[in-house]
């Protein structure tokens, strides 16, 4: 094998990878609609989730139940309150047993974030995930979106130089295989659309 070759296989096995992983990254923002979550209170204002002026407490949202990898993530809600005191937040798993953090939300004239970024472990990784938020019994509360942002991580680096490994060396394969049979050329390229499939597949059954 001489240098050049070599090059040229390492540099589109690389690009091949790094193809593979942008098309098989699950979303890194995720946007769930006030009025599409679920709760025990409020009502539906176009795309928002709103109450005002109730006595009663409860959840204005729960949900969405998602299943996320581990991995350092960011969780967002946009809400505009006024004249509340008791609302708050959580995020929690295990249908609500285990707590894995909260806030309040406090009292604002506009629509302001409240923001936290949590580690999901291996404890919790893949467990159903849910972003609760609290009325209290008193002013206006509403709910724009939540939304669920992915951060880069040592993970996604792994996963880039797995593909890399793998994709190099079926390249190798495909690249000398074609000088002394068709037969596996054809085989290995099937093996990388076969791979590819498994990947894309493998990304979308864990995030939906």
């Amino acid at each position: 094998m001489n240098q050049k070759n070599l090059i040229i296989i390492s540099i589109l096995s690389l690009l091949l990878s790094i193809i593979i992983y942008v098309l098989t990254l699950p979303n890194v923002n995720i946007i769930f609609l006030g009025s599409k979550l679920p709760g025990q209170l409020g009502v539906d204002i176009n795309t928002s989730k709103s109450i005002k002026n109730s006595p009663k407490k409860g959840f204005l949202t729960y949900g969405p139940y998602i299943e996320l990898e581990k991995g350092k993530y960011t969780f967002n809600i946009l809400y505009s309150s006024v004249n509340t005191k008791n609302s708050r937040y959580d995020i929690v798993t295990n249908q609500g047993k285990i707590e894995l953090a909260n806030g309040k939300l406090h009292k604002t004239s506009h629509s302001k974030i409240a923001s936290k970024t949590l580690e999901i472990t291996n404890q919790y990784a893949n467990n159903k995930i849910e972003i609760r938020t609290w009325y209290g019994g008193d002013g206006k509360l509403t709910i724009h979106n939540i939304s669920i942002t992915r951060h880069f991580s040592y993970t996604d680096i792994k996963n880039i130089i797995q593909y890399f490994l793998i994709t190099f060396i079926l390249m190798l394969i495909l690249f000398y295989g074609y000088k002394y049979s068709k037969k596996i050329t054809v085989f290995t390229v099937f093996l990388l659309i076969l791979i590819f499939l498994s990947f894309v597949f493998n990304a979308y059954t864990n995030y939906y």
